[in-house]
């Protein structure tokens, strides 16, 4: 996000300024989600790579209306894949199929029930993402958002 933020700071011909990850022009969701990338990306080059291919497609999103959909998305992500897979992966065959019989996540309603289906699997979600977490590549979240 630094480099989103300077790159506006140049636009405006202000200072560069100190490093922060607070890109106004950027879609909050997809900020969040450019941040965990940028933080599990440990290769320097790979990361640099991903950085120049992305950060033109952040720029000006806060305003393009997406927000609400986007924020849909990382959730329907979050129940329906994520949690998906990190439960298989510890053996939560059964709670797996229930997450993933969800109904996609689009509004307030599918919303609720993720949040109350992913409630009742906490401990075993839990447990589950700690132990996969390292096997998800580290952009796919936000290359996912980047399509809406």
């Amino acid at each position: 996000m630094s480099q989103i933020v300077a790159l506006r700071r140049i636009e405006r011909g202000e200072p560069i300024g100190k490093a922060t990850d607070t890109a106004e022009c950027v879609c909050p969701v997809l900020r969040k989600a450019a941040i965990t990338a940028n933080d599990r990306i440990k290769d320097n080059k790979k990361r640099k790579a991903w950085a120049i291919r992305v950060i033109p497609l952040l720029m000006n999103t806060a305003e393009d209306g997406k927000l609400r959909v986007r924020a849909y998305r990382a959730a329907d992500l979050a129940c329906r894949e994520f949690a998906v897979k990190a439960l298989r992966v510890r053996g939560f065959e059964k709670e797996a199929n229930s997450m993933a019989a969800l109904a996609p996540i689009v509004d307030k309603k599918t919303a609720i029930a993720g949040k109350n289906a992913a409630a009742a699997y906490a401990a075993a979600a839990a447990a589950a993402a700690a132990a996969a977490a390292a096997k998800y590549d580290p952009t796919y979240l936000l290359d996912e958002l980047l399509k809406v």
